[in-house]
């Protein structure tokens, strides 16, 4: 029986990864390329997979001393892995954070997909405030950070 491998995560697996319907437009986006590569050179990043499935991309970047940015883009093939994801996203998190040394992890949840929302809150990311526009096609954004 397989099990979710992580394993480092390379600018590839974001072109390849089949997304939600919901993310469509931030993959369509010219600046997805961009997007992925300072993803993968500016922190720690992994890329699930179940077998040959790749389930999603995943990462902590750090944006100053003490302050980082977690980030995450998912296939739609997640939903059949929920509770292990939700596991190995939130052990693979909370590792990155302390070994980042970070007092606050924030991150941007579109605000039109709940499915992502509630992900995030089950993962103990408190929401701060709306981002008005912050998508790159203008659909709002919620705040989300871990404090300690």
């Amino acid at each position: 029986m397989n099990k979710i491998e992580m394993l480092p995560f390379e600018i590839e697996h974001a072109r390849q990864i089949l997304v939600r319907p919901e993310q469509y437009n931030e993959k369509a986006q010219d600046e997805f390329e961009k997007w992925a590569r300072i993803n993968k050179e500016g922190g720690q990043s992994l890329s699930a997979f179940y077998g040959d499935i790749l389930l999603g991309c995943a990462g902590v970047r750090k944006m100053w001393e003490g302050v980082g940015e977690a980030w995450a883009i998912f296939s739609r093939d997640i939903v059949d892995f929920k509770k292990d994801a939700y596991v190995v996203t939130g052990r693979e998190l909370y590792r990155m954070i302390d070994e980042g040394n970070f007092h606050r992890t924030q991150a941007h949840v579109d605000a039109s997909f709940p499915l992502a929302v509630k992900f995030i809150e089950g993962l103990g990311f408190k929401r701060e405030c709306l981002m008005e526009k912050f998508q790159p096609d203008g659909r709002n954004s919620y705040l989300y950070s871990i404090v300690r």
